[in-house]
């Protein structure tokens, strides 16, 4: 039996339906076998990335977590599942578009483009950016 479920980040998730072997509703209408994919060991690499603060109208980097794949020897980043999940390039922090548009050709044009990245992402100031306010802090954040 199939269920259909909008909780994107369980790692029972395929397709929006359940693949969980036994499927439990609380009473108030939750899954209990709901576990995120987001908490396994793989999902928690840190890695940076380069943003804006426009506010304050500089470059900043803000770490985040994700998992870490490889194209071309190239690293990458992405924060969750998804074809549309943006990619984040290792060595520059930058934003290099969605996973289903990535393909060789388009990695060889970020490692072109990433020569040219001003400055270095390791010199960029450290920020912590607040989802909800939209704003950036820079108090010390531990590496």
């Amino acid at each position: 039996m199939k269920v259909y479920c909008c909780k994107d980040d369980c790692k029972y998730i395929k397709d929006n339906f359940c693949e969980s072997e036994i499927i439990c509703i609380n009473d108030d209408g939750n899954c209990d076998d709901f576990e995120s994919y987001l908490e396994e060991k793989e999902w928690q690499t840190p890695y940076w990335k380069r943003m804006l603060d426009k506010d304050n109208n500089k470059v900043c980097r803000v770490q985040y977590r994700g998992k870490k794949f490889e194209i071309n020897g190239r690293t990458f980043f992405v924060d969750y599942k998804s074809d549309y999940a943006i990619v984040t390039d290792f060595l520059t922090g930058l934003s290099c578009g969605e996973v289903c548009r990535l393909d060789n050709k388009r990695v060889d044009a970020i490692i072109h483009a990433a020569q040219k990245v001003e400055p270095p992402l390791e010199d960029l100031p450290i920020a912590i950016y607040d989802e909800k306010t939209r704003k950036f802090s820079y108090e010390r954040v531990e590496e």
